[in-house]
């Protein structure tokens, strides 16, 4: 059974007319509307709740800890959305941390 890809959405505007900006990446940065992806240790979180499917762990910018280095993901609406390599927050039973998804298969 294929796992599935709990971050492949439609919408998703890239952004490649702005993303070399710095000064408006670092407004994006800033901005309270935009959402992190929090990655760490090449893994992402998930959030699990029964009876329902598992989906994709989006946080503002005050709900992570330490906050490393960032990559701009795109656009959606007039959010940003951004892979944030940091702490995890704290676990609250609800979310747990999903193994990096391979792209290409294991050699035998």
């Amino acid at each position: 059974m294929k796992e599935p890809n709990f971050y492949a959405a439609t919408g998703l505007d890239r952004a490649g007319y702005r993303r070399k900006d710095p000064a408006w990446v670092a407004e994006r940065l800033a901005d309270p509307q935009s959402r992190f992806v929090p990655v760490w240790r090449t893994q992402n979180l998930v959030l699990t709740i029964d009876g329902v499917p598992p989906r994709a762990v989006f946080l503002a910018r005050h709900e992570i800890a330490e906050m490393g280095e960032t990559a701009l993901l795109g656009l959606v609406a007039d959010s940003a959305y951004f892979a944030a390599r940091g702490a995890p927050p704290r676990d609250s039973g609800r979310i747990h941390r999903s193994a990096p998804r391979r792209t290409a298969p294991r050699a035998a």
